[in-house]
C-alpha cells in the first residue's frame, strides 16, 4: 500500500512537470527528508521514478545527499550526483569539491552541489560561491538556509 501511494505521487509529478523545459533534474529526496527516511527509501524512490518515467529521454534523477560520502555509496541509482556542503573554511570547501569531482570522474556522471550558503552558521555565501565558481562545479543556494524557515 505504501509503495502504491508513492508510485501514484511520482506518476502525477511526472505527468505534471517532467515535460517542462525548465525541469533539468528531479531530486526525488533531499537531506532534510532523510531524517525521516533511510537511504534505502531514497534508493527505492529513485528506482521507482526511473521506472515510471517512460519518456525518452527521461528526466535525470538525483538524490540530495547531506555528505559527499553518501553520494558516492549511492551513485548507481542516480543520473546526476548531488551533495550538500556547509563547510566553514576554504580548505574544507575545497576538500569536498575535489572529492566530489574525483568521484564524478570515476563513475562518469555529472555532479552538482544542491545546498550551499548558510549565513550565520557555517558556510559564508561569498566564500562558498567563489570556491564553487573557481572549481567550475555547479551549485545552487538553498534559500531556506538564508531566510527564516
Amino acid at each position: 500500500m505504501r509503495w502504491s501511494r508513492l508510485q501514484l505521487r511520482m506518476q502525477k509529478w511526472i505527468q505534471s512537470y517532467a515535460t517542462h523545459d525548465c525541469i533539468s533534474c528531479a531530486e526525488v529526496i533531499s537531506r532534510r527528508q532523510q531524517r525521516f527516511a533511510r537511504i534505502a527509501h531514497a534508493r527505492v524512490m529513485a528506482e521507482v521514478f526511473c521506472e515510471l518515467d517512460t519518456r525518452r529521454p527521461r528526466t535525470p534523477v538525483t538524490i540530495g545527499f547531506a555528505f559527499e560520502e553518501a553520494m558516492g555509496k549511492n551513485a548507481d541509482v542516480v543520473d546526476v550526483l548531488s551533495y550538500h556542503d556547509y563547510r566553514a573554511t576554504r580548505e574544507g570547501i575545497r576538500s569536498n569539491i575535489v572529492a566530489a569531482l574525483v568521484f564524478a570522474a570515476k563513475v562518469k556522471k555529472p555532479v552538482i552541489n544542491t545546498e550551499i550558503g548558510c549565513t550565520g552558521r557555517a558556510n559564508p555565501c561569498d566564500v562558498v560561491i567563489e570556491e564553487y565558481a573557481n572549481a567550475h562545479l555547479g551549485f545552487y543556494i538553498w534559500e531556506l538556509m538564508i531566510t527564516a524557515h
